[in-house]
């Protein structure tokens, strides 16, 4: 451990104590915090995040409408930063998670930061982003400098996200375990927030919006100054870009006008593509109109599936989520790697996006603890608990989706409580006598054959029947007719360079004997190692795709891709042709073979 951290350590305990800080040992913002922290009766050893309330019902319309404007550049954020033992969040301004980005299969304290649980500095003391509410700024805190000792590992980060009129509306945040630069990651969450703010535009009703600049390439980007206009000409909003460049810091919705702000003649160009016009004090601006039809067609626009284009996949994915709108239980089968949870979080994001959703890996928890991590405990109910007690997975989960992944590998006593809590609806925690009511929708994956499981008594037949509501099988990649699609979406999510037509051979060649899994770890290998050429080649490949023994095995799974695939593939997609290709990631013109044969 460094000095600083030491001796931060050694404050804290006297501070909580009431004794003063040093001056100078920590930023003022974050020194206001600690008091803050202190006289809300928080000490260092407190067990703040379990203890944290957590209600999504709490959440407002208000509150989802700021997590539906955020979660696309959180999601462009994460392509970028993303990583294990790292999340993004979003709060709003009393503190409440709204929305979450984190890895796929996430364990430990991460897993309890969900929509729904504050995070003010009452329940877990100083944070970034309680900072940065309290305080209105960019804040980095690092290791020792959170108040309780249970974040003195993390690094966490956060920038204010204004409304249309200035207000904070809340915070994003990086939070993680470990270290960054927080200058950098500073400056990628503030290019993400004023995205996320400038989205707010698409939504104003009877509005024109104008986007203005001095350097026309910066129209179209998170940097852009933008106003929203009323039929009447009068200023219903401002992002805060142009507030800075017409000078009205300190306006108020509908108190100015074009005339207040333009110069005559370039209050009738307006209307017009991008122009230059000039500002009533003489400075000339570039402008250009955002039309609604511009608006409609960037909302409109879908997002690729992450599940790819097979229609085996897609079908089940549709039929799957009418089961999990009527809260029947989704059980996925699959070997590893195929993408059960992909399929899991794609359901949740789907129809409940706002929702927790809470990845329970059962075969990753020991089984000395994985009662306590599931159902949660009381104080005192046994040595080493924690006052106040712990909230389990099962309890954090309610109102959203729980996956229980690798459900095959649950132990026979855990099964027959987990039967019990799915029948009644109640969770008592382990030293409690109290049943608290307990509402999820279930999904269980495993790469298990669970009927197999059943007959050898290795899983009970009640439970099976339980989470056998619907079922989905994912097919091996080696059998998916969308290898292109996928080896494509894999490429896109971790670079932007493509391969040349040899390693694209090889790509398409392979087996996949680890799935998708094997997919994406090999499409990382081959970024990281062409980085600062300009396509990805052979030598970027692992050796075993260079002697699989497999020639030519896309052209074969091409060729057992039957006409019943396409059929579905153009129905999928009304007869479109060119979107039926894609989907099964051939070509128009083999497309057009096949239908012809």
């Amino acid at each position: 451990m460094d000095t600083l951290q030491f001796d931060l350590q050694t404050a804290r305990a006297l501070f909580s104590e009431g004794a003063p800080l040093p001056v100078g040992l920590l930023p003022e913002s974050i020194a206001r915090s600690w008091t803050r922290s202190r006289d809300a009766g928080l000490l260092p050893h407190t067990p703040g995040l379990r203890g944290a309330d957590l209600d999504f019902a709490a959440l407002t319309d208000h509150d989802h409408h700021l997590a539906e404007h955020a979660r696309p550049e959180m999601e462009r954020l994460w392509q970028l930063i993303g990583d294990t033992h790292w999340m993004l969040f979003c709060v709003n301004p009393h503190n409440r998670i709204v929305h979450t980005r984190q890895p796929q299969g996430s364990q430990g304290p991460l897993l309890l930061l969900q929509p729904g649980r504050r995070v003010a500095e009452s329940d877990v003391g100083t944070t970034a982003p309680a900072c940065t509410l309290a305080e209105g700024i960019p804040t980095a805190v690092v290791g020792n400098q959170h108040y309780l000792q249970e974040f003195e590992r993390f690094f966490c980060v956060s920038v204010p996200v204004h409304g249309l009129s200035g207000e904070v509306l809340g915070a994003l945040d990086l939070t993680g375990i470990g270290s960054r630069n927080a200058g950098t990651m500073l400056e990628r969450l503030n290019h993400a927030a004023k995205a996320t703010e400038n989205h707010m535009f698409d939504g104003l009703v009877g509005c024109r919006v104008i986007a203005l600049q001095h350097d026309p390439r910066l129209l179209g980007t998170p940097l852009q100054a933008l106003l929203a206009i009323r039929e009447d000409g009068s200023i219903e909003a401002a992002n805060r870009a142009a507030q800075r460049l017409l000078g009205i810091e300190h306006y108020r919705p509908r108190a100015l006008t074009l005339h207040d702000l333009f110069e005559p003649a370039s209050q009738r160009q307006i209307d017009q593509d991008i122009q230059l016009l000039t500002l009533t004090d003489g400075v000339r601006v570039y402008g250009k109109i955002q039309t609604p039809a511009a608006i409609k067609s960037r909302l409109a626009r879908p997002s690729r599936s992450p599940l790819g284009g097979d229609p085996r996949v897609n079908e089940q994915f549709d039929a799957a989520g009418k089961a999990f709108l009527a809260d029947l239980p989704v059980l996925i089968l699959g070997a590893t790697g195929t993408g059960k949870e992909v399929f899991a979080r794609a359901l949740h994001q789907r129809y409940t996006p706002n929702a927790p959703f809470i990845a329970v890996n059962c075969a990753a928890i020991p089984d000395s603890l994985i009662e306590a991590e599931l159902f949660g405990y009381s104080e005192g109910s046994f040595t080493g608990a924690r006052k106040g007690g712990s909230t389990g997975l099962l309890e954090a989960a309610n109102g959203g989706t729980l996956l229980l992944d690798e459900i095959g590998d649950m132990p026979l006593t855990l099964q027959t409580r987990l039967l019990r809590v799915l029948q009644d609806r109640r969770i008592t925690r382990l030293g409690s006598s109290e049943a608290r009511p307990f509402s999820v929708r279930i999904v269980a994956a495993t790469h298990c054959a669970l009927s197999e499981q059943v007959a050898r008594g290795l899983f009970r037949e009640d439970l099976y029947y339980r989470l056998d509501g619907f079922r989905v099988e994912l097919p091996p990649l080696s059998q998916r007719v969308d290898i292109v699609q996928l080896i494509d979406s894999a490429i896109a999510r971790h670079g932007t360079l493509q391969p040349d037509d040899a390693a694209r051979a090889l790509l398409c060649d392979y087996a996949w004997p680890g799935n998708l899994r094997q997919l994406d770890h090999v499409i990382r290998r081959a970024v990281a190692l062409s980085t600062g050429e300009l396509l990805i080649r052979t030598h970027h490949l692992p050796p075993e795709l260079h002697c699989s023994g497999q020639p030519n095995a896309a052209m074969q799974r091409l060729a057992d891709t039957t006409r019943q695939a396409i059929e579905r593939a153009l129905l999928a997609n009304a007869g479109n042709v060119s979107a039926a290709a894609t989907q099964l990631g051939i070509s128009r013109t083999t497309l057009y073979k096949r239908l012809g044969r």
